[in-house]
C-alpha cells in the first residue's frame, strides 16, 4: 500500500500590502513542499479566479471554503512574511484559520521565511509521522 502525502494548509497574509508579493510567498511554499513529497493546499489560488473571472459571486465567503479545506488537512504552516521596513505583516484571515486550526487539533507550525520552513519542516514531518503511527 502506498503511504499518503501529509496534507499541509499554507496560511499567510494576502489582503495588506503587495497582493502580488502574497502569492508568490504561497507559490514558493507549494513548490518547496510538493518538491519534499508533501500535499500542500495554497488557498490564495482564489486570487487568479478572481483575476480571471471577475464577475464571480463576491459575497463568497473564501475563508469558510479554505476552512473546508483546512479540516481535511495534517498540519497547518503559518507564514509570517516581513515588509521592507521589517515589520510583519499582518492577516485577521490566517488569524481565523489557525483559530479553526486549533479547534480542530490541526497542528499549526509558524515560520518567518520559506527557507526557514525548508529547514524544520523535515523533522516536522518525521515528528508527525511517528505521532501518527502511535
Amino acid at each position: 500500500m502506498k503511504n499518503k502525502r501529509i496534507k499541509i494548509y499554507i496560511a499567510s497574509p494576502y489582503r495588506l500590502e503587495d497582493k502580488e508579493e502574497n502569492v508568490r510567498l504561497q507559490i514558493d511554499a507549494y513548490y518547496h513542499l510538493i518538491k519534499m513529497g508533501f500535499n500542500p493546499y495554497m488557498p490564495v489560488y482564489t486570487h487568479f479566479i478572481v483575476k480571471q473571472h471577475p464577475d464571480i459571486d463576491t459575497t463568497i465567503s473564501w475563508l469558510e471554503i479554505d476552512k473546508e479545506w483546512l479540516d481535511q488537512c495534517d498540519i497547518m504552516i503559518r507564514l509570517h512574511p516581513k515588509n521592507e521596513l521589517g515589520v510583519e505583516i499582518l492577516s485577521s484571515g490566517a488569524n481565523e484559520e489557525e483559530e479553526f486550526a486549533k479547534e480542530k487539533n490541526i497542528p499549526v507550525y509558524h515560520f518567518e521565511t520559506i527557507e526557514e520552513m525548508i529547514n524544520e519542516i523535515k523533522i516536522i514531518s518525521d515528528r508527525f509521522t511517528i505521532m501518527k503511527r502511535i
